[in-house]
């Protein structure tokens, strides 16, 4: 048995640009996004300029924005076809609660089944 290691992957800044900083972000965000979908357990992300206020806070900010604006926190192995399996049992969920909340609407299980809507 060998257990499954704990992974912190740190994003590099060694191909930065200082004269195109915002290159350096998306850099950044297609870093993070690669080492979550690689299955990473925790995320730190390199700032950039530490002397530019505005880049530090964006540079802070992509951990955020792949978290509340594209939920890859959500779903454990994105990159193996979790969020599909999820997105997929969750529709089939709501599909069944609406056919229940119908079923109880029309009387109950033995008043739809007399009336032809569920059939054995």
């Amino acid at each position: 048995f060998i257990p499954n290691p704990y992974i912190h992957a740190i994003t590099s800044t060694k191909h930065f640009n200082e004269e195109n900083k915002h290159n350096n972000l998306i850099q950044l965000t297609t870093q993070a996004m690669s080492s979550i979908l690689g299955g990473s357990d925790a995320l730190s992300i390199s700032n950039y300029d530490a002397q530019d206020n505005h880049l530090v806070r964006l540079s802070t900010n992509i951990q955020n924005m792949l978290r509340y604006e594209s939920y890859l926190d959500n779903y454990r192995e994105a990159a193996n076809g979790s969020f599909y399996i999820e997105t997929v049992t969750a529709q089939l969920a709501e599909k069944a609660w609406k056919l229940f909340q119908e079923i109880e609407s029309d009387g109950g299980f033995l008043e739809s089944w007399k009336n032809g809507k569920i059939k054995l």
